[in-house]
């Protein structure tokens, strides 16, 4: 009769484990597939918030207005305007390094309420905080885009863009994943004042006398 009820409280336990093991496997199911896209917003956002600042740091460095070029007559009129290629790229080298150097110590832990993992509503922002952690893993592309534009009458307006892209990796749950980052910062913008010429690759001249 002992071995008979013993051999039934084990048969109980084992039922119980299985269930347990099957719960478990479902909220993680659940949680990784929760959280997935929540991990990588938060990560996008951490990582692009550092590569903006750390732009907007190498702009207050630098007088970015050499980056346009404009050439005007004895009379003040504009001739020529373009992109200083040779002041563009040593701004590019600039970011690329200051960049390099904040990336590759890139280190950041971030968490998430569990109730805006498994509902949201009305349990979101709420209940116990699920950490992940996100790494720069490398992979960082720098590149700059010049262009002039209309700003009203006789005025133009020169921009310039730093895109940059990098790769991270993220950890959380007991899971990994990589993202690709890739954020568009307003690098410079100069107002010029004066009579617009006409556009030729890019840059913009004064059209020949007929």
């Amino acid at each position: 009769m002992k071995t008979h009820r013993k051999s039934k409280w084990i048969y109980v336990l084992l039922i119980g484990l299985l269930l347990l093991s099957i719960s478990y496997y479902l909220l993680d199911t659940a949680l990784f597939a929760s959280m997935g896209p929540l991990a990588k917003n938060k990560a996008v956002s951490s990582a692009t918030a550092t590569i903006e600042n750390t732009v907007y740091a190498a702009v207050a460095e630098k007088n970015t207005e050499s980056l346009t070029e404009i050439l005007r007559d004895s009379d003040g009129k504009i001739l020529s305007m373009a992109t200083n290629i040779k002041e563009l790229a040593g701004f590019r080298a600039e970011v690329t390094e200051l960049l390099t150097e904040k990336m590759e110590d890139f280190r950041v832990q971030l968490q998430i309420p569990i109730g805006s993992v498994l509902g949201g509503g009305i349990f979101s922002g709420r209940g116990i905080p699920l950490k992940l952690h996100v790494i720069g893993a490398g992979g960082l592309l720098v590149d700059t885009e010049s262009l002039f534009e209309s700003a009203g009458f006789n005025q133009t307006c020169h921009r310039v863009y730093v895109t940059v892209s990098m790769d991270l990796t993220i950890l959380y749950h007991g899971h990994t994943e990589s993202v690709t980052v890739s954020t568009k910062v307003l690098a410079s913008e100069t107002v010029i004042v004066g009579e617009v010429p006409s556009a030729y690759f890019g840059a913009y001249q004064k059209e020949a006398d007929s």
